[in-house]
């Protein structure tokens, strides 16, 4: 009888030393000599998988050894049934989560998926009923009781039409409590056919509960070459020109994350911004003098061509609401109609309350604070950031302004006074 150190796989006539098994059900030995063949390089690890298969998702980039993972702990029958994808934001794990639904459900490529077959093309357009994408909405950003409970509902007579049926909860860590709560219990007492994917950046924010029901899986940032190929689809997409030095400033600058890359390279304000990030930069090391000079200064001149700049946050050209018309919704819930009275004076400061609104302000505070926040990790990796941007002389005053603007687009979720909200953060930064 053979010993089981000498075990030879069956399918590729391998011989293994003793396997290791992980918790995906994926064995790894060291591989022992075949007969009759050159000898395996010393030292190499084989993992029990199938070389001939494809090695990604259907339109998925980067992430193949998380990939690989779950096509084979579903082929084995040892994929759980609630996966926790964390990692940093924009790398893809919601494509992933999406895209496991063609793994799971297509009959040409089991486990991975083709991308081109009727199941595959309907998962990936997001019109297959056994796909629900969950996310956060409303002015806080949460994933509400409602939404969750219509999860609960659907999953009750699920799977509709294929073999599993695929809940993808974007952003997680945005669940209201209660919303948390409903799902928690669904999670716990699962129906066959039913897959859950919750995807988080932020893992510490997780409720433990639902931590502890889940296999947590683990993603890294994507590569340079991912990311440029990523960021030319996108923009290709919506038809935008490609400039080639914002599109490498905005990969530089990315730190492996296509979503932060994208927004960089498509944002037509960015050489502003970086212009932005750079007088804020140089304020947080000057102190009040800069911070306090006034509008005539340059970095709040700087602010305010911005704030002019930005679009208007929910502006949609072209909308079919006739100009002028304003929707009342009275308290039996009809529809009222009226005409907004045209102001009969038109005051000299209209264009520059306009130009300032505070949904306005709001919104290029977040670009700006998302670029300064990627100048200074850049920074912290010992890598050039911005272009013009200052760099904090020591690495404690690095983390401390991370920190900073970590607090201030934590600020701008409270709708506070933006201008009082920088000059504050600014101010905590400064020496």
């Amino acid at each position: 009888m053979t010993p089981p150190s000498r075990r030879r796989e069956a399918r590729g006539g391998v011989a293994l030393g003793r396997l290791r098994r992980d918790p995906w059900g994926t064995a790894t030995a060291l591989p022992g000599p075949r007969r009759g063949s050159r000898s395996v390089e010393p030292g190499g690890l084989l993992a029990c998988v199938d070389v001939e298969r494809p090695q990604r998702f259907p339109g998925v980039r980067g992430h193949v050894a998380v990939q690989a993972r779950l096509a084979r702990a579903h082929l084995r029958g040892r994929l759980h049934h609630a996966l926790m994808f964390t990692g940093p934001e924009g790398v893809g794990k919601a494509t992933v989560g999406r895209a496991l639904a063609c793994a799971l459900n297509c009959a040409v490529e089991p486990g991975w998926g083709c991308g081109k077959c009727a199941t595959c093309q309907r998962f990936l357009a997001g019109r297959h009923p056994d796909l629900q994408v969950v996310e956060p909405s409303g002015k806080g950003r949460l994933i509400t009781a409602a939404a969750a409970e219509d999860v609960v509902l659907r999953c009750l007579h699920a799977p509709y039409e294929a073999a599993a049926h695929v809940v993808v909860l974007d952003d997680a860590h945005r669940l209201h409590e209660a919303a948390a709560n409903k799902l928690l219990k669904a999670i716990e007492e699962p129906r066959a056919g039913v897959q859950f994917v919750l995807v988080t950046d932020n893992l510490e924010a997780m409720l433990p509960t639902l931590i502890s029901r889940s296999t947590v899986v683990e993603f890294g940032g994507l590569d340079e070459a991912d990311l440029v190929a990523i960021v030319d689809q996108a923009l290709a997409d919506t038809n935008a020109p490609v400039d080639p030095a914002q599109r490498q400033l905005a990969v530089q600058l990315a730190g492996g994350s296509a979503g932060a890359a994208v927004r960089v390279a498509s944002d037509r304000q960015t050489e502003a911004l970086c212009r932005l990030v750079a007088a804020l930069s140089a304020a947080a090391e000057a102190g009040p003098s800069q911070i306090f000079a006034g509008m005539a200064a340059p970095l709040w001149k700087l602010w305010s061509e911005t704030v002019a700049d930005t679009p208007e946050p929910g502006a949609e050209p072209g909308g079919a609401e006739e100009p002028g018309l304003v929707v009342i919704r009275g308290k039996a819930g009809r529809k009222k109609s009226a005409r907004k009275k045209k102001a009969g004076k038109k005051k000299a400061t209209k264009g520059k309350a306009a130009a300032e609104t505070p949904a306005k302000q709001r919104a290029a505070a977040a670009r700006v604070s998302e670029l300064w926040l990627l100048h200074l990790r850049e920074c912290l990796r010992g890598r050039a950031g911005v272009p013009g941007a200052a760099v904090p002389g020591t690495r404690d005053r690095l983390i401390r302004q991370i920190r900073g603007v970590s607090e201030f687009q934590s600020r701008l979720r409270r709708n506070p006074n933006v201008r009082l909200a920088l000059e504050q953060t600014l101010l905590e930064m400064s020496p």
